[in-house]
């Protein structure tokens, strides 16, 4: 027991309070805030991790699922999960992950598929992660809407692809 008094603890504590919120808005202040897509450099002069974004866009959006299994996590299993038109949930290798996209790709027909916002692209120790607006269309013919955040592993001084994850809209 503390040869403190219930008072002086009190005051203690009140007093330590402010510094605590003071560390912990200052570590707030050192999350990465994103990119916007239209703050991006030319697309030429985008490289690391947002050309394996651009390629992932651009694969996804022409349906080609080939293109997409390139960019995937060559040594770990990558997660896929997906609220609709896609597989529901867990960690595949390359090979299982081509079907999966593939079906997905060949049941549904998207009618847009574009980043929004990008985060940590050259934060150490963090992985790049964005989100991209998905409409697509299944067999209802309706349009659904939905977010899509895919998240990059390094290999070497390489960027792959390490999960695909839809978050309703």
């Amino acid at each position: 027991m503390s040869s403190l008094g219930p008072l002086a603890l009190l005051s203690l504590l009140a007093l330590s309070t402010p510094a605590v919120a003071l560390v912990s808005a200052s570590q707030d202040s050192d999350l990465d805030r994103g990119i916007e897509r239209s703050e991006l450099p030319e697309p030429a002069s985008r490289p690391g991790p947002l050309s394996v974004f651009a390629a992932f866009e651009e694969a996804w959006a022409e349906g080609d699922p080939e293109a997409l299994v390139g960019i995937l996590d060559p040594e770990e299993k990558v997660s896929l999960s997906f609220t609709e038109g896609g597989p529901r949930g867990g960690w595949f290798n390359r090979d299982q992950a081509y079907f999966l996209l593939k079906d997905m790709l060949e049941f549904t027909r998207t009618d847009r598929f574009e980043f929004q916002k990008y985060w940590n692209l050259e934060s150490e120790g963090r992985s790049p992660y964005a989100v991209a607006l998905r409409e697509f269309r299944m067999n209802d013919e309706n349009v659904h809407t939905d977010q899509v955040y895919v998240s990059l592993r390094k290999r070497g001084s390489d960027w792959y692809v390490g999960e695909i994850r839809s978050i309703d809209r």
